[in-house]
């Protein structure tokens, strides 16, 4: 009942996926790049999709018998999903250039280190400007590293005991708990600012990576949010392989190339709430879909003009609070055994003890207590 996707199968058949599960990404890479060199070779764009797509099937299906609750199980199924989507759009895409294989390649190891060039012009690159860039960014990695150590133990607190219980079964709690990893998400991982100090230092200010996030907590439109503030890597890719296709070559108008990347999106997150939390996709399904028609209907009534910078925080906050339940509620549904399932790198946890060691949280309400409020 929990595994839609494996779960008719015979039990051989799923040992051997199980099998094939830990290799998975690497395998839509393999196996997608012979379907993608044929592929090319078809006229139809629906052919051409479709081909990739079917030698992607088997890898992301064996994703299903990853254990549940991890992390790792996310990111590979986030990755595969990703690489997918990619690969089927670019076999179907008549403007993108036939690639070899040293392009393909870069195209898929992108998704691991996003590259993009500095702002910076060739005279502006001295040491000055470079060191700025990564102090820049180390500031902001200790800030994430005070303020995961935070929300980590602050989650870790709630999602014990009888608060758990409560989580499940009040859609406002779970919503207020699901903003509390959604800040979590936002501001505890320094990795992305690491690499954005080293590799301008490595380059000589000529590359950076790309931004995770661009302060997503001040977006004033639903579409401001996900085009341009939160989860920059996933917006890249719906945008230059969904949304931009669909208005060159097919023709729609851009809303409805919008919604359908808002559709990818789901699909994609649907994925990671089958694979990894054993619920079903279709309140995944929905919440990204209720947040395209958001944003369509904000650019049809205008509605950042009218609402003014105040106004259309105020209506993004409401709007990302009231339904966070549909899929960031996958998170504290889970309880801390998500948190747990797998140790922090060494350097983080360290400096999480560090962090809770000098700058403790103050004392919390007792789960009981918690469980008790309507």
């Amino acid at each position: 009942r929990n595994m839609p996707l494996t779960g008719v199968l015979s039990q051989p058949v799923r040992d051997a996926l199980s099998s094939l599960a830990p290799y998975a990404v690497p395998a839509i890479g393999l196996v997608a790049a012979g379907a993608y060199v044929f592929a090319r070779r078809l006229q139809s764009p629906r052919a051409r999709a479709s081909v990739v797509l079917a030698a992607c099937a088997v890898p992301l299906a064996s994703l299903e018998t990853l254990p549940p609750l991890k992390p790792s199980t996310m990111m590979s199924t986030a990755l595969a999903g990703m690489l997918t989507i990619h690969l089927t759009s670019a076999a179907a895409d008549v403007t993108f250039p036939v690639q070899g294989p040293a392009a393909y390649a870069r195209g898929i190891l992108w998704y691991a280190l996003p590259l993009e060039e500095t702002r910076l012009g060739e005279e502006e690159r001295t040491w000055r400007a470079v060191a700025a860039m990564a102090a820049s960014a180390l500031g902001h990695a200790a800030l994430k590293l005070v303020a995961g150590a935070w929300l980590r133990q602050l989650l870790l607190r709630l999602l014990t005991g009888e608060a758990q219980a409560a989580i499940r079964g009040s859609y406002w709690l779970c919503a207020a708990v699901s903003t509390v990893f959604f800040l979590m998400v936002v501001a505890g991982d320094p990795t992305n600012d690491l690499l954005r100090a080293a590799v301008p230092a490595v380059t000589g200010g000529r590359y950076t990576v790309l931004a995770f996030n661009d302060w997503p907590l001040l977006s004033t439109s639903v579409g401001d949010f996900w085009g341009r503030r939160y989860n920059r890597l996933v917006s890249s890719l719906l945008r230059d392989r969904v949304f931009r296709p669909l208005r060159a070559q097919a023709g729609w108008p851009a809303q409805d190339a919008a919604l359908a990347a808002f559709a990818a999106s789901g699909l994609l997150h649907a994925l990671v709430a089958i694979n990894t939390f054993r619920e079903r996709p279709a309140h995944a399904l929905a919440f990204f879909l209720a947040h395209g028609l958001a944003a369509s209907a904000e650019h049809r009534l205008g509605l950042r003009e009218r609402l003014g910078a105040l106004g259309g925080w105020l209506w993004t906050a409401s709007f990302l609070f009231a339904l966070s339940p549909l899929y960031m509620g996958l998170f504290p549904r889970a309880g801390a055994a998500f948190l747990t399932a797998e140790p922090l790198p060494p350097a983080v946890e360290a400096a999480h003890s560090w962090v809770l060691a000098h700058l403790p949280l103050p004392p919390l309400p007792s789960s009981s207590s918690l469980a008790s409020k309507p």
